[in-house]
């Protein structure tokens, strides 16, 4: 038999690794996964105890509100404003033609590799976050 060390022990005894059910359980799981992401260094134990309700809190949230799919338009839109410049401004400081910007924008044209590479560089983003599914 498998003995359970005492730091893995203390943690389930203030919330058990089981699926969340309601919002009180979220805010006790949430609570539990910031203090410990706050400690400057974990038990093993204590890493793997937060690694599982850490995907027990996405597994919650992805159920209740759902986050869907944006588009590599959507994305090269949503950046732009929150970077606060124009299109013309992204074009000339990307080397990418304003026109193809435009194309891009407005989904009749597909990214390529080379914009999806200068997007990623020039707004510092994962070059994943223009691909389908993430």
């Amino acid at each position: 038999m498998t003995t359970i060390p005492n730091a893995y022990r203390r943690l389930l005894e203030r919330f058990l690794l089981r699926p969340i059910e309601n919002g009180q359980e979220l805010a006790e799981a949430t609570a539990l996964a910031e203090e410990l992401f706050d400690r400057p260094k974990l038990l093993p134990e204590e890493q793997q105890y937060l690694e599982v309700l850490g995907d027990l809190i996405m597994a919650y949230e992805d159920k209740i509100c759902p986050i869907r799919d944006v588009s590599a338009g959507e994305m090269l839109r949503f950046l732009i404003d929150q970077r606060g410049v124009t299109q013309q401004t992204a074009s000339k400081e990307t080397g990418i033609a304003n026109s193809t910007i435009t194309a891009l924008l407005k989904e009749s044209r597909e990214m390529t590799r080379k914009h999806i590479e200068t997007f990623a560089r020039y707004f510092g983003v994962e070059p994943g976050v223009f691909l389908p599914g993430n």
